[in-house]
């Protein structure tokens, strides 16, 4: 294939110019790779900035190797912010269903093009059960994530997820795509969800095993820890139920987990609601006691009715004791009482220098939050954007609180830089909130 001598004829600042347009695809930038040696690392380096900074892996021995081949790779490694993890596994009553499938249709006609595609999908899951054992038994998960993480010269994040709708399309490598699972579209059936199994507290306890295998130096770069949450209608409320954070034993976590200083916890409503959850919430912060950013999301979009479970629950949250000396806090979609946010603020009034909230909707004044802000805080940086709130007087017949959107008689975004700045934007605010 010949070379665009137009191209060619630029330097390396006008390529990487060009390249960063946003009309340029990710097939576009792939064949810009593939055109010609010349064109290949400029284009190779914006490719690395869009699709490779936060990729998502399957733990199998494919996901894991190729994770060893990006953060190995001189551009594509040093691009690298965090690693994901599918907290999620193909399991084997998914096997046995398709086998009693296959049965009832060679009963009828084992030559029909259903039995075919039965067959199909029984050897898709004996193949990937397979090689699930295989590596379960050789050991080599630790190993191999070990080896990637040792490889990589920058601080970095975790993220444990336990849900494929947090990802992406294209985003998770090593993924069994089976066709009764995910689409070409990667949608999810809702077929599927039951054969899903959520593996959440075995993949805690992986990458704290392998935060203990790293030297003192490899360790001190994973600085960050992500959990996304969401539960099923289909999760059983017994002890024994995987989807549910108080099966994970975060107790043994404390010292592989010292050196992080910034936990990201995004929660469904169904996990929210889940109060036995929250012993090991308290137990997870306990165990990051360098924690200096302190980020909260949940799925309450902001017309969403709020009912008061959910408003005690986030309270709850908010009232733990912890150690850490919160820099930076980060709270969006988040309903919850004026008195447990200015709670959380003042435990932390001392160090909190930036505040960022986005879609809260507050039961309270927020003319009072803002007050409160501007004489407990010193900020040296506020972000409000799109604030709701929900009063006792608006309400449904079951007590459920129904949102409205703040006036400000100002644009709904609010941000402010430095000290200044911000008490001035803290004191306009107070003066236009009714």
């Amino acid at each position: 294939m010949s070379s665009p001598a137009g191209l060619l004829s630029c330097s390396n600042e006008t390529l990487a110019n060009i390249f960063s347009d946003e009309i340029l695809s990710k097939k576009d930038l792939r064949s810009l790779r593939l055109i010609s040696k010349e064109l290949c690392p400029a284009a190779t380096r914006e490719f690395a900035k869009r699709y490779v900074t936060n990729p998502f892996f399957f733990l199998s021995r494919y996901g894991l190797q190729s994770l060893i081949d990006i953060c190995k790779h001189p551009i594509f490694g040093p691009e690298i912010r965090s690693i994901g993890f599918l907290a999620t596994k193909v399991h084997i009553s998914g096997l046995k269903e398709h086998v009693s499938d296959a049965g009832s249709i060679a009963k009828h006609d084992s030559n029909s093009s259903s039995m075919v595609d039965s067959l199909t999908i029984i050897s898709d899951y004996a193949r990937i059960l397979k090689e699930k054992a295989l590596l379960a038994a050789s050991g080599d998960t630790k190993e191999l994530l070990t080896t990637a993480l040792q490889a990589l010269r920058q601080p970095i994040s975790i993220t444990i997820a336990n849900d494929l709708d947090f990802v992406g399309p294209g985003q998770a490598i090593g993924l069994p795509l089976i066709t009764h699972y995910y689409d070409g579209n990667f949608n999810k059936p809702i077929t599927c969800i039951p054969d899903l199994e959520v593996n959440m507290k075995s993949s805690l306890k992986l990458i704290e095993k392998v935060i203990a295998k790293l030297s003192t130096k490899d360790h001190m770069l994973l600085t960050g820890l992500k959990l996304k949450m969401r539960r099923h209608s289909q999760d059983t409320p017994n002890t024994s139920d995987p989807s549910r954070l108080d099966s994970i034993i975060v107790q043994s976590i404390s010292g592989a987990y010292s050196s992080l200083t910034t936990f990201h916890l995004e929660l469904d409503l169904e996990s929210l609601r889940c109060s036995s959850s929250f012993g090991s919430f308290e137990e997870l912060l306990k165990a990051v006691p360098n924690l200096q950013v302190f980020a909260f999301e949940t799925s309450c979009t902001d017309k969403r009715p709020v009912g008061m479970s959910t408003l005690e629950r986030v309270a709850k949250l908010f009232s733990f004791e912890t150690n850490f000396e919160l820099r930076v806090l980060i709270l969006q979609n988040v309903p919850c009482t004026l008195e447990s946010l200015q709670l959380l603020m003042e435990r932390h009034k001392k160090t909190l220098e930036h505040v960022k909230l986005s879609k809260i909707t507050l039961l309270g004044s927020w003319k009072a939050c803002l007050r409160g802000m501007r004489k407990e805080l010193d900020l040296q940086r506020l972000q409000i954007a799109d604030p709701y709130t929900i009063s006792r007087d608006n309400t449904t017949s079951r007590g459920v609180f129904l949102p409205k959107q703040q006036t400000w008689r100002a644009p709904t975004t609010n941000s402010f830089e430095g000290k200044e700045n911000t008490r001035t934007g803290l004191d306009n605010l107070i003066r236009r909130t009714p």
